[in-house]
């Protein structure tokens, strides 16, 4: 699974991204200057700003392969979902900097609209740190199971964690699905929005329980293979920090999601709590793993 999902996550992002080009292209020949279609679609030229992110993403996926290729034999854990969230933020950030964006009409009419690259980009980012929370956890099980005396360390079936992992995975694609379809669908009823959004939640809460809350739990209670307590106590306490700063670093994206439809953003201020949200979200979680899979 470690090694499958970044494919896909990689594979799907790549054809949203053609996908986003061939539309805008369309747009640029339709309507020429810029503008709005008679359908509604909107184009924006490029995003002021958007160098910065990509720049800072750039150098954090520079600095997760310099980091995985220095640790030592043995010790580096599975880091692909890790590596792959950064290149795809980063390749995300850089088709808004050179490219056009396509911004989609929403029926929430105050809100700046939907761009289905940042919806792409959130199902493989957060599918890829729910692995790599996952794989963390699997980690740190296996070495708990290499220190006991005549146990082998593929002994042990990881039934309720892989079940876990897909129902998070799940979650992710259900929460965005749900959340996209209730922003598009202007001429459906209220009932019908209001139920899509509803679901979107709630998938989002079931996320939050299965990819962090249960991951990193159960990451804290298997054995740290050391034999100085003070270190083993240092290790929790970190593990539980993360999952307390992922809890509430997650909740920035459907809160800005908010604030915007509301209309008590402008574009540019929503692009850039956007930004900010992808950092706080993305940054220091990864910098965790990827320390511990170093040492």
């Amino acid at each position: 699974m470690t090694r499958v999902a970044p494919i896909c996550m990689l594979g799907s992002a790549l054809l949203a991204h053609f996908a986003s080009t061939e539309l805008c292209n369309g747009l640029n020949d339709e309507i020429g200057s810029g503008g709005q279609l008679s359908d509604g679609v909107l184009l924006d030229r490029g995003l002021d700003g958007t160098s910065t992110p990509f720049a800072i993403f750039c150098a954090l996926f520079v600095q997760g392969i310099v980091q995985a290729a220095s640790a030592r034999d043995g010790a580096v854990l599975e880091v692909h979902a890790a590596m792959t969230v950064w290149g795809l933020t980063a390749l995300f950030y850089l088709q808004r900097w050179l490219g056009s964006a396509c911004t989609l009409p929403v029926r929430w009419v105050s809100g700046s609209g939907l761009c289905p690259l940042h919806y792409a980009l959130w199902a493989a980012s957060m599918s890829g740190q729910v692995v790599t929370l996952f794989t963390l956890e699997r980690t740190l099980a296996e070495r708990g199971r290499r220190r006991k005396v005549g146990e082998h360390p593929g002994s042990c079936c990881a039934r309720t964690p892989h079940r876990r992992c897909c129902l998070a995975l799940l979650s992710v694609q259900g929460m965005l699905w749900s959340g996209g379809l209730a922003d598009t669908m202007r001429h459906a009823t209220w009932s019908l929005a209001w139920a899509l959004l509803a679901a979107s939640f709630a998938c989002f809460y079931m996320l939050l329980a299965t990819g962090i809350v249960s991951p990193l739990s159960d990451a804290q209670a298997h054995p740290i293979p050391h034999d100085d307590a003070a270190r083993k106590n240092l290790a929790k306490h970190r593990l539980r920090g993360m999952q307390l700063y992922l809890l509430v670093a997650w909740h920035a994206f459907p809160v800005v999601w908010s604030v915007d439809q509301l209309g008590w953003l402008d574009h540019g201020a929503t692009r850039t709590a956007y930004f900010i949200s992808d950092v706080i979200a993305k940054l220091l979680p990864i910098s965790i793993y990827l320390t511990v899979a170093s040492t």
